[in-house]
């Protein structure tokens, strides 16, 4: 399955990974990731990798926090990775680390 912003990894179970292939990070694709997530990702722990994405709103970090909140009602849970720029300034100066946490592993380079 290949969503309009981002492509699906498959992980061994129970992990669900995408790969975020914009610089921006925005509402509207935070919106179709959430979709795609909540409709498509099979997995207990949701990993998205924002390798490519250097800029975003603290509004789409907040709806990160929502999908993940969404999905830890589910007893699933949502980790990002690769965040740079931008991303990761608004990540350590809103202190997100326990709402969003972060993933740290070089397993997840795109293929």
């Amino acid at each position: 399955m290949t969503g309009p912003f981002v492509k699906e990894t498959p992980l061994n179970p129970p992990y669900y990974t995408l790969h975020y292939d914009k610089v921006w990070l925005s509402c509207r694709d935070v919106q179709a990731i959430k979709e795609q997530v909540l409709a498509h990702a099979h997995g207990s722990v949701v990993h998205i990798v924002l390798d490519h994405a250097r800029h975003t709103s603290t509004a789409a970090l907040a709806g990160l926090i929502l999908l993940r909140r969404n999905l830890l009602q589910q007893n699933r849970d949502l980790r990002v990775a690769g965040l740079a720029g931008n991303i990761k300034g608004l990540h350590e100066i809103h202190n997100l680390q326990s709402a969003l946490p972060e993933w740290r592993t070089q397993a997840l380079s795109a293929p």
